[in-house]
């Protein structure tokens, strides 16, 4: 729009001049008529155009979670669309985990987010994480306004608590920069930092693509890209535990494989089946 209206007043202001007539004596001079500079109409705003990704409607990956070599349950990451005059507007993702039932037998424990994000530029609107551990269950909230660079953040533990937070341009969820990751050019060496608002804190999600390895998949042989991400808080400090994942070389750009090392462990997940969505 500001673009059309710029080119508007330049349009007016290049009009030539309306040309009056010298008078012709000995003939009375008589006024010439105005005229009236014809106004442009400015070209119809095109439709905005969803960004071209390598995931579609109805997408879903399942994996099996191991915990130090023992069987811990199983994740769904899954995601569709929303769709609007001009074709799909919105991406809903949705990632979660249920414990295997002899860990849910010893402790409660599940996790769910949810993720809608714009589908022209893959910026996150609002998020959604609820878990249970034990008997505490804790709902975090998260509203994007990337226009002013605040998120409305707010946790639900009894009571609800509501903050404002400034963010970087860009900033994804901890759930859309899966998405994010997949759409990026991929190959070795490459680098990227992404700002992430995240559980009420920013931090930036530093990634390296390492070697070009091969996963094994319940889909065969996959060649696969090895990508080293680091989590960066404010302070510049790097949030312990060594983390690993693993995407697929080919157009489809799958997670096939995620591993944590933490203090108390660690933590992989392996896919275990996928089924593809439908443009």
């Amino acid at each position: 729009m500001v673009l059309t209206g710029t080119a508007v007043l330049l349009a007016l202001s290049l009009q030539s001049p309306p040309v009056v007539p010298k008078a012709t004596p000995p003939r009375t001079a008589r006024p010439a008529a105005r005229t009236t500079a014809a106004t442009p109409t400015p070209a119809p705003t095109p439709a905005p155009t969803p960004a071209a990704v390598p995931f579609a409607d109805g997408e879903t990956s399942t994996y099996a979670v191991s915990w130090s070599s023992m069987t811990a349950g199983t994740a769904t990451l899954s995601v569709k669309a929303s769709r609007g005059a001009n074709g799909i507007d919105s991406w809903s993702a949705r990632a979660e985990t249920l414990p295997s039932s002899m860990l849910s037998s010893l402790y409660t424990l599940r996790y769910l987010a949810e993720s809608t994000f714009d589908a022209r530029n893959l910026l996150p609107r609002r998020s959604l994480v609820d878990s249970t551990e034990g008997k505490r269950r804790r709902i975090r909230r998260t509203a994007f306004d990337h226009g002013a660079k605040k998120v409305q953040y707010s946790v639900t533990i009894g009571d609800t608590v509501t903050r404002s937070i400034d963010i970087a341009p860009e900033s994804q969820d901890i759930l859309s920069i899966v998405y994010k990751l997949r759409t990026l050019p991929l190959a070795v060496g490459y680098r990227k930092s992404i700002p992430v608002c995240d559980n009420g804190r920013r931090y930036t999600f530093d990634i390296t693509v390492g070697e070009r390895t091969t996963i094994k998949t319940p889909l065969g042989e996959l060649a696969a890209w090895k990508i080293a991400p680091r989590l960066v808080g404010e302070n510049g400090a790097v949030e312990p535990g060594q983390k690993t994942l693993w995407l697929s070389a080919d157009d489809r750009r799958l997670l096939l494989r995620a591993e944590s090392v933490l203090t108390v462990g660690k933590v992989v997940l392996d896919l275990t089946s996928f089924t593809p969505g439908r443009p």
